[in-house]
């Protein structure tokens, strides 16, 4: 029962149809977490405008999380682990298994389904005179299919398209 958000994403991590996905864009999620455990990302918000609350603690996993070669990097952490991305997520997962409980789970996962339902995107009106960047990914996505690879180099929001396999 943990949102995902995978801002600028350049691989697939999750399903866009998964119950805890919630979207390529930094919503409230973002700024209600108590922790934000970014896996990878050298840029995982904008520091001036996007920052995620003080209270939350913040762990960067990455084999250089820091990003050393990036000459100036003011991405606030709490915990800095050097260590590979995939078997640190399965050793977690190992760890936390038996630790959960599904009552609790159960609980947050209809609470993120909701809130996520409240907050969905939503594509622009076929009635709109201008073509947006948004109509433009909503219009993709009605022609996407399984045999489809997607290169996108224009910004398009990714959120209407239903990333469903890497």
């Amino acid at each position: 029962a943990i949102p995902v958000i995978t801002p600028d994403a350049h691989y697939y991590n999750i399903s866009s149809q998964h119950d805890m996905f919630c979207g390529y864009r930094k919503n409230h999620f973002y700024k209600q977490a108590d922790v934000v455990l970014n896996l990878g990302m050298d840029v995982p918000w904008c520091p001036v405008t996007d920052d995620p609350d003080n209270a939350a603690t913040v762990i960067h996993i990455a084999e250089d999380p820091l990003f050393q070669h990036i000459p100036i990097r003011t991405h606030r952490g709490d915990v800095f682990l050097i260590a590979d991305i995939k078997n640190t997520v399965q050793r977690l997962n190992e760890l936390l298994h038996d630790k959960v409980n599904p009552d609790m789970i159960e609980k947050r996962s209809r609470e993120v389904i909701q809130s996520k339902a409240k907050s969905s995107f939503t594509a622009q009106s076929d009635d709109c005179d201008e073509l947006s960047a948004e109509a433009v990914s909503t219009a993709i996505n009605e022609i996407w299919d399984a045999n489809c690879i997607l290169i996108n180099e224009l910004s398009l929001p990714s959120d209407p398209v239903a990333f469903d396999q890497p």
